[in-house]
């Protein structure tokens, strides 16, 4: 049997664009109440009283409609309150928990905006990945963590492959696939920097894209070679076998 879903899962919060709670009135991200939502919530609680007191009567004798619809009328009285008090009680609540939640984001910007200034892009990238957090308000963080983490593993394999005694690993086959990272890595900081680093995460990625083009400068590439590379980069399957070739017997003879 299909289960049923609630009517509000999904909607997203028209002030910060995530997804609202189930009850789709307080958004727990930025603290958005959704007021016309609960005035429909309350109308609806109404209607479906009016509905189930207009059946009620239809089924009942002329005699009992007279003496009950007082009492009737008494008892929607009453559930109409009950709505109205649940809807308050939940917006209230949800205020607290927006707040609380407010400035535990809030707590959370100014710590990561403490390490960007540092220049710990690393921890700025743990942190991030442990937290829950999303959005505009986060995409300098998100961005630098994401450009921290393909230059570490590109600079790291890099290095190893470079310093290795092993020649498997400077092997074309081997090789290859690192440069494919490598590169995509230099793709992902362009396309920020044409996109004018919207998040202001200019500082980070620059910095992380200069140490990945060391990186590759220790392994005897020139700015052409780098360019050439970027150029034929389709996607995380682009064959860099000739390249990986050419650099590592460069690389061999130069030793």
């Amino acid at each position: 049997m299909k289960q049923k879903t609630n009517e509000f899962e999904g909607d997203r919060c028209p002030k910060c664009g995530a997804v609202m709670g189930a009850d789709g009135l307080i958004c727990v991200h930025c603290g958005y109440e959704n007021v016309k939502k609960a005035e429909k919530i309350e109308e609806a609680g109404i209607q479906a009283l009016k509905d189930e007191h207009e059946e009620t009567l239809k089924k009942m004798p002329k005699v009992l409609v007279r003496k009950n619809t007082g009492r009737l009328f008494l008892i929607i009285a009453l559930a109409v309150l009950g709505i109205v008090l649940a809807v308050v009680m939940s917006v209230l609540f949800g205020r607290k928990n927006s707040e609380d939640e407010y400035d535990a984001k809030e707590a959370m910007i100014a710590h990561l905006e403490e390490l960007y200034q540092k220049g710990d892009y690393e921890q700025i990238q743990k942190d991030f990945y442990d937290s829950d957090y999303y959005g505009a308000s986060f995409g300098k963080y998100a961005n630098t963590s994401e450009i921290f983490y393909k230059s570490k593993y590109a600079i790291e394999s890099l290095e190893l492959a470079r310093t290795s005694s092993s020649e498997h690993l400077r092997s074309p086959e081997s090789l290859s696939p690192v440069l494919c990272k490598t590169v995509s890595c230099l793709k992902c900081c362009r396309k920020m920097r044409d996109e004018g680093f919207i998040y202001g995460e200019k500082t980070a990625v620059e910095t992380m894209e200069r140490k990945v083009y060391e990186a590759l400068y220790e392994w005897g590439m020139t700015d052409e070679e780098i360019e050439d590379a970027i150029n034929i980069y389709v996607d995380s399957k682009t064959d860099y076998t000739k390249l990986a070739k050419e650099i590592a017997e460069r690389f061999k003879n130069r030793g």
